[in-house]
């Protein structure tokens, strides 16, 4: 048996494989903002793959936690507006936006937090939006 507390009620609208998805999404959203890098409001977070189920959720949540957020699509195919919360989504121009990261430029003129689940392709101009950690 398990306690009624632990459980989550599902609109009617929702099936169970759809609740587990979310619940599944939400707890790796909510892990990446609060304990990989904890997000906070003024706080500049790129997010590739925005336009995805994790990304989607990504930009919403760190927006609503006051971050500035830009958000990065692979595909021109892949609708800009399924990213509705972050300030800047990209298909065309995500080399810019990565690019600009080594010079500070308007879209990214401080350090970020990224989020990069893209990987390959990505990386390295997601690594020169970071500035060096200060080690003690």
């Amino acid at each position: 048996m398990i306690p009624a507390d632990k459980l989550v009620k599902l609109p009617d609208h929702i099936t169970y494989e759809q609740g587990a998805v979310l619940m599944l999404k939400g707890l790796t959203v909510w892990y990446l903002l609060h304990k990989t890098f904890k997000v906070e409001p003024g706080h500049r977070v790129l997010i590739h793959a925005a336009a995805g189920g994790i990304g989607l959720l990504a930009c919403q949540w760190a927006k609503a936690l006051g971050a500035h957020v830009i958000g990065t699509v692979g595909s021109r195919r892949r609708p800009t507006s399924r990213s509705p919360m972050a300030a800047t989504t990209s298909s065309s121009t995500t080399r810019k936006i990565l690019s600009r990261g080594s010079n500070r430029s308007a879209a990214t003129n401080s350090a970020m937090c990224v989020y990069d689940g893209v990987g390959k392709t990505t990386f390295p101009g997601s690594l020169s939006c970071l500035r060096p950690a200060a080690c003690s």
